[in-house]
């Protein structure tokens, strides 16, 4: 047998590997499968402060900046562009038309509010993090390619949503994203949550998608302007974690093709938990009656603080770079069977390397390991 205190090292080193490996939370990381962020890094120059755009045609590209970017012209493209604030918005179109190109909206160390909201905007390959709401959906906005998670706020009673209308919304599409509301604080308010607290919300598509996290994942209500209409759910995939439900619509909502991520079982409206991964049935197309259960409103605004951060930081642009959710008691995710097995393969392979250390070492001092193995 090998000394006590080496073997006693050794199955440190080992049970150590294997507690950062079975810690590690699953995400929607592995959901993303297209670039989302900025396409060159190394391109960036720092701008300090908030930028205006008041001219038709105007090209932003290449900027690190360090606050608001709010346009007010038509025909405006931004591309490769970091950007974040501590300020109310991160991106706001609130005039005009813009076009937005492999664009990373948020800082960890900079958290932020709103991340990209407005009218007449088409965006492909954004990559949004770090800030409270993801998406402010407004009319005639166009969204392919996002991914929204991590969400954060300045607040400790936050409701985070991955994409979100008040009111004022029309026309307006997300398609082959990944959306979640999981973040610092837990599983947040809502993926997408609509309510005409502010005007009418009307012809909304959500397709193509990746949905997790939130106390209802996807909400649909009148919030006193009206119930929402022609809301559109269809061929989109759902995760495991949220707390009441998967839907919390008031309005009737047509809802096809959407199934669970881990089973591929068709998702109905109204279900509270997964069903188990046996089966896989042909989905069809449903349209829900609104329900009567009631849940908290999300908070929208937060108290902004200057920018104390002026270190220019690496950002993040994949989804390797993710930072895991904390894990919230209420929820119903876990550590799946994948990790357990790569944690006891970890185990073996760290033993084998003791044992072969252990041999080594004796050899190296003039013998064997007392009550080694033969050579």
């Amino acid at each position: 047998m090998y000394p006590r205190n080496q073997l006693h090292r050794w199955f440190g080193v080992a049970a150590l590997v294997v507690a950062l490996v079975t810690l590690v939370p699953p995400s929607a990381a592995s959901a993303v499968d297209f670039q989302a962020g900025l396409s060159d890094p190394s391109a960036l120059k720092v701008h300090e402060g908030t930028i205006e755009v008041t001219e038709d045609g105007t090209v932003i590209e290449n900027l690190e900046l360090r606050g608001t970017l709010r346009i007010e012209a038509s025909d405006v493209t931004v591309r490769n562009v970091w950007v974040y604030t501590t300020a109310e918005w991160t991106v706001y179109v609130a005039s005009g038309s813009a076009t937005f190109e492999n664009v990373e909206i948020g800082n960890p160390s900079v958290v932020g509010e709103r991340g990209i909201g407005g009218s007449n905007i088409v965006a492909s390959g954004l990559n949004i993090h770090s800030v409270e709401d993801g998406i402010k959906i407004g009319s005639n906005a166009h969204y392919t390619n996002v991914w929204v998670h991590d969400l954060d706020s300045q607040a400790d009673d936050a409701h985070f949503d991955a994409a979100q209308a008040d009111g004022g919304a029309m026309g307006s599409s997300i398609t082959n994203s990944v959306l979640s509301s999981l973040g610092r604080q837990g599983i947040g308010n809502a993926a997408i949550f609509l309510k005409s607290d502010r005007g009418p919300i009307a012809d909304i598509t959500i397709s193509n998608s990746y949905l997790e996290g939130g106390n209802y994942m996807n909400s649909v209500r009148d919030g006193g302007s009206g119930l929402p209409t022609n809301v559109v759910f269809t061929d989109n995939r759902v995760g495991d974690t949220f707390r009441y439900g998967v839907t919390r619509f008031d309005a009737s909502v047509e809802w096809s093709g959407n199934v669970w991520d881990t089973s591929g079982v068709p998702v109905n409206p109204g279900d509270k938990v997964p069903p188990p991964a046996t089966t896989t049935t042909t989905s069809t197309t449903t349209t829900t009656a609104p329900s009567t259960t009631t849940t908290g409103d999300p908070t929208t605004t937060t108290t902004a603080a200057p920018i104390e951060d002026t270190t220019s930081l690496a950002p993040s642009t994949t989804a390797a770079a993710l930072v895991q959710a904390d894990d919230d008691t209420e929820t119903n995710s876990g550590v799946s069977a994948a990790v357990v097995v790569g944690a006891a393969a970890i185990l073996l392979i760290a033993l084998l390397l003791a044992a072969v250390a252990g041999r080594w070492v004796g050899r190296r001092s003039g013998g064997q390991p007392p009550g080694g193995l033969d050579s």
